[in-house]
């Protein structure tokens, strides 16, 4: 079998012999206000498909059956923004987690149920490195500013801003070009500061 995943057609299962398709499993269309696209993909775990999709709308992580793709687990991670930080296994005493970094934290799951065990607080909105675990350790790469100066120097900066320091929903905008930005974005990151 191979899994890959496509941001307009959702997680999908082949044959890898024959090409054939298998399953195919929805998942929402990723909306990355930046323009920089999907840069996700799965890991396989014994008979799991783990996927973490953190994009600026509806981000989750979603667990499958790798034979039938029937969703095992589901965890809604509206808590988070874009992230691009891959799932890993970090093998414990009590037996293997589930860790993915996001929105200013790592957070360790429950394999079988898709539970949150814990979080460690980090310092950036958003996250593109992963994690890598050795013996009962977790090490993470991160950087020291947050995504905030990132966005002051790419959309207040740009032709499109005014380039006085603060942004504007209208900048935004601009910035982003005719794809209308849902009111839901702004709600959720730019209104709560």
């Amino acid at each position: 079998r191979v899994y890959f995943y496509f941001s307009t057609l959702g997680m999908l299962c082949v044959d890898a012999r024959t090409g054939a398709d298998v399953w195919q499993a929805t998942v929402p269309k990723p909306f990355i206000i930046f323009k920089w696209g999907p840069g996700m993909s799965p890991i396989l775990h014994n008979n799991l498909l783990i996927f973490c999709q953190d994009d600026d709308l509806s981000p989750a992580i979603y667990a499958w059956d790798k034979r039938t793709g029937k969703l095992q687990w589901h965890d809604d991670r509206g808590d988070q923004c874009v992230n691009y930080s891959h799932p890993i296994i970090n093998t414990t005493a009590q037996g293997d987690e589930l860790v993915v970094a996001g929105t200013g934290m790592l957070i360790g799951y429950d394999l079988q149920t898709g539970r949150r065990k814990w979080f460690a607080r980090t310092l950036l909105r958003n996250i593109k490195t992963t994690p890598v675990c050795s013996d009962g350790v977790i090490y993470i790469s991160l950087q020291s500013s947050g995504i905030a100066n990132q966005w002051l120097a790419s959309v207040d900066q740009a032709k499109t801003g005014n380039r006085d320091g603060k942004l504007s929903k209208a900048e935004i905008q601009a910035f982003v070009g005719e794809t209308p930005i849902p009111e839901a974005f702004f709600r959720k990151t730019f209104d709560r500061g």
